[in-house]
């Protein structure tokens, strides 16, 4: 936490006309309360589109190194068409969702205040101001040295008659993240076991056990560059590893400063490594052990904007030892806002899968294809959304009911 010199709590009314309160438009990339927004700030118009609104207010968060979040919240003056700024707050990790939408208020008033300064509307705001009488300097010292740590287990029971599974999650997570250095780490393991009894006789059974630990480590080279690498272990029935680790190094260009995240990220990744395998059953290529050389290629572009949103993912990945064995992967989304009360939203998650090394020989029975308990080999995989929204009516959305 920064030192701070003074305390200023700004408490604000707004006494006019209704043709003079403020038309809001807040879109809220996280989770917001908004009947606790609507009931505390109460001397505006919250407008149900953006095209309707004279200030115009983009809320979006992520988390910190030390599991809080930073919410980015980005003001547009549509009348006075000026530059749009950032207000940038924090929460603690333990902060509970009244601690989170407490913050979230008290940056909109400060928003609002602006707004009513700019357009000149001063004369409808009574405040006051409170400022301590010694400065004060506040130095908080971290006994963790930014190091954080998160356990987790769950769980669940499902019986019928004729079926039952048992499901059981554990999961670790280690990191620290400074502005210089970002180390993540994380363990899972899953056990899943169903048993389905046929025509009352027969009883297939279906045991499913995964172990995961991923070792992430990146240093901030400057605004644009980073350089670290990637550790990663897995042990899976359906995958076919008795074991398999990773080591790859790899670089990252930011093509837009890393601190611009809230409005737009251009990554390209290169990573380059080596991977061990050693499977349960021998696979096709009749292989129990094997090493092979691999890198992949990314690039991530991410855009937000008042009118909508997206996303594009995409990579290619290749055996060294084995070119013909690669992937091709993409994955872009969109959300637009058409034109006022209009929404077009799609995506897609197309994979070209031919480095699927680790099929194991021989066919399949049956029970193992409908109870997917072993991979199969395929040449691609997709996934696909879409849809569109259309609203029309009133504009304004102030009520507050909170009945039922």
């Amino acid at each position: 936490m920064r030192a701070l010199n003074c305390i200023l709590f700004l408490i604000f009314s707004f006494y006019c006309c209704a043709q003079e309160r403020p038309k809001v438009f807040i879109d809220c990339r996280t989770y917001c309360d908004m009947t606790y927004i609507k009931t505390e700030i109460n001397f505006v118009d919250y407008m149900l589109d953006r095209q309707s609104s004279e200030l115009y207010i983009l809320l979006v968060n992520q988390r910190t190194g030390s599991g809080g979040t930073e919410f980015i919240m980005t003001v547009e003056n549509k009348k006075a068409l000026s530059e749009p700024y950032d207000l940038v707050f924090f929460t603690k990790p333990n902060a509970v969702d009244a601690e989170k939408r407490e913050a979230i208020v008290k940056t909109l008033k400060r928003a609002l205040l602006k707004y009513m300064v700019d357009e000149e509307l001063t004369e409808h705001i009574s405040y006051s101001v409170d400022v301590s009488s010694e400065e004060e300097v506040i130095s908080i010292l971290d006994p963790w040295n930014a190091w954080v740590v998160s356990l987790g287990v769950n769980g669940n029971l499902n019986r019928e008659s004729q079926f039952n599974s048992v499901n059981l999650r554990f999961n670790i997570n280690v990191n620290r993240v400074t502005d210089k250095h970002k180390l993540l780490s994380r363990v899972n393991y899953n056990r899943n076991e169903s048993n389905f009894v046929i025509e009352g006789e027969e009883t297939i059974s279906n045991l499913q056990t995964s172990f995961y630990g991923n070792t992430l480590y990146v240093y901030s080279l400057n605004e644009n560059w980073s350089a670290g690498g990637v550790i990663r272990y897995s042990r899976s029935i359906f995958e076919n590893y008795d074991h398999s680790i990773t080591v790859s190094p790899a670089i990252e260009y930011n093509i837009f400063p890393y601190s611009e995240y809230a409005n737009h990220n251009f990554t390209i990744r290169y990573e380059i490594g080596g991977r061990y395998n050693d499977y349960i059953d021998s696979t096709t290529y009749f292989k129990t052990t094997e090493y092979l050389g691999r890198h992949r290629l990314a690039v991530d572009f991410q855009i937000v904007k008042p009118w909508g949103n997206i996303d594009i993912d995409a990579g290619a990945s290749q055996f060294l030892t084995r070119p013909k064995r690669y992937s091709i992967d993409i994955n872009p989304s969109v959300d637009v806002n058409i034109f006022k009360g209009l929404n077009l939203y799609t995506g897609i998650y197309y994979e070209i899968t031919k480095d699927r090394i680790n099929i194991p020989k021989g066919d399949l029975s049956v029970e193992e294809i409908l109870l997917q308990n072993k991979l199969r080999d395929s040449n691609f995989s997709m996934y696909m959304y879409f849809g569109i929204r259309y609203r029309f009516g009133s504009s304004f959305n102030n009520v507050v009911n909170t009945r039922f």
